[in-house]
C-alpha cells in the first residue's frame, strides 16, 4: 500500500508510536503477503481511506516486516488519543465499514467514557447516601446522648446540694451552740459577781 492512497505504511514500533501520537483517531490494518484473506479487503480499505482520510488517519502494517507475531489475520485496530479503543478480526466488508464508522464517531471510546462517568456518578451518589445516613444517625443519636449527659449532671447536682445544705446546717448549729455557751457563761459570771458584792457589803 502506498502513501498516495492515504494509507501510511508502518514498518517499526517507533513509526507506529509516532503515527498514533500524531493523530487523534487512527485505523491500523495488520496484514501480510501470505495472508489470503487480506488481499480482497485491501482495495476496500484503500477506497475508504480516500473518502474519510480527513476524519481519521489510516495505516497498514506488514507483520513480517515489523516483526510482529500474529497467529490470525487480517486484524484492524482503532486508537483514540494514543490508546487502543477497539479491534476487529476478519475480512467481512460490512463489519469493516461499521468498524471504521464507529472509529470515526469514536463510539466505543465514548461508550467506555460514559460508562466510567456513570459509574463514578453512581459511586458518588452512593457515597453521598452513606454520608447522609451517617449524618441522620448522628442527628438522631446525639440529642439522646446530650439528654443523658444532662440527666447525669442533674443527678450529680442533686446529690451535691443536700450535702452542702447539711454542712451549712451543721456549721450554723455549731456556731449557735458556741454563742449560747458564751452567753450562758457570761450570765453565770455576772450573777456570781453580784453575789460576791452583796456578801462583801454585808
Amino acid at each position: 500500500m502506498s502513501q498516495e492512497t492515504h494509507v501510511i505504511d508502518l514498518k517499526s514500533k517507533s513509526e507506529y508510536q509516532s503515527f498514533v501520537s500524531a493523530n487523534k483517531r487512527t485505523i491500523i490494518f495488520y496484514g501480510a503477503v501470505w495472508c489470503k484473506e487480506c488481499t480482497p479487503i485491501k482495495d476496500l480499505y484503500r477506497r475508504i481511506s480516500n473518502r474519510y482520510h480527513t476524519k481519521i488517519a489510516f495505516a497498514y502494517v506488514d507483520v513480517d516486516e515489523a516483526k510482529l507475531d500474529f497467529t490470525m489475520l487480517p486484524v484492524f485496530a482503532s486508537t483514540f488519543e494514543g490508546k487502543e479503543a477497539d479491534n476487529l478480526l476478519g475480512n467481512d466488508t460490512d463489519s469493516l465499514k461499521n468498524f471504521i464508522r464507529d472509529a470515526i464517531r469514536c463510539k466505543k471510546h465514548d461508550e467506555k467514557e460514559s460508562n466510567n462517568e456513570n459509574n463514578e456518578e453512581k459511586e458518588d451518589k452512593s457515597e453521598m447516601k452513606r454520608t447522609l445516613k451517617d449524618e441522620d444517625v448522628k442527628r438522631k443519636f446525639l440529642p439522646d446522648v446530650k439528654m443523658e449527659n444532662e440527666k447525669r449532671e442533674n443527678v450529680k447536682t442533686e446529690k451535691v446540694r443536700p450535702n452542702i445544705k447539711r454542712i451549712i446546717k451543721k456549721s450554723d448549729v455549731k456556731d449557735e451552740t458556741r454563742v449560747a455557751k458564751k452567753k450562758h457563761y457570761i450570765k453565770n459570771n455576772v450573777e456570781q459577781n453580784k453575789k460576791t458584792t452583796s456578801d462583801v457589803k454585808k
